[in-house]
């Protein structure tokens, strides 16, 4: 909810509190930073989120690419799409 309404600072306390977090609270905390133009935010939860072993999703990757898109990080969107199977997801559309 917190995420969604743009409060940062809420939105990590309630994460940051989170015993456990799957990959729907990653995914809200990348598209927070992507959304609202923090692309090194939304890299480094995900690149976290690969250090405590959880599976990055379809939706992660939506995030991750809008974040990359708008930073104009066109060569490291092309790596994360890339990598995209390795994850077992495929690329569609909103990718």
């Amino acid at each position: 909810m917190y995420a969604k309404c743009g409060s940062f600072e809420d939105a990590r306390k309630t994460f940051n509190s989170t015993i456990w977090r799957d990959v729907v609270r990653w995914n809200s905390m990348t598209s927070l930073y992507a959304h609202h133009g923090e692309a090194e935010g939304a890299l480094l939860i995900f690149e976290i989120m690969l250090k405590e072993g959880i599976k990055p999703n379809y939706v992660m990757f939506v995030g991750l690419l809008s974040a990359c898109v708008h930073a104009g990080f066109v060569e490291l969107g092309l790596h994360h799409f890339e990598s995209m199977p390795t994850f077992g997801v495929e690329p569609g559309i909103e990718h």
